[in-house]
């Protein structure tokens, strides 16, 4: 579980450093970006993204429907908040998960 948070929350890093690079490129090389600066960055911007989904599928702490429901939440229009709620209750967990044990 604790490697599941320390990957979860390194993606979340790259993909904070993703859009560091895309806001960067756009500032810099406003009239021809570079292109692997470009490409690069768009790949850190969906590392998170894409950690979670994989979390998601691979976890066995969720049962079918609810990892359906949130499925059905990262394709909708309030993503990007489901995105972050879930990322936020699994650190919620962790925290409480450390607690427990320092006691």
């Amino acid at each position: 579980m604790i490697a599941t948070n320390r990957i979860l929350g390194s993606s979340t890093v790259l993909s904070i450093a993703g859009m560091i690079g895309l806001a960067t490129t756009a500032l810099v090389g406003f009239e021809e970006p570079n292109n692997t600066v470009l490409l690069v960055s768009t790949m850190l911007v969906l590392a998170a993204p894409v950690a979670a989904l994989v979390h998601l599928s691979l976890t066995s702490e969720l049962t079918r429907q609810e990892k359906r429901a949130w499925i059905r939440g990262f394709t909708g229009p309030r993503a990007p908040r489901l995105f972050a709620d879930y990322l936020m209750s699994r650190a919620a967990r962790h925290l409480a998960d450390e607690r427990r044990t320092a006691q």
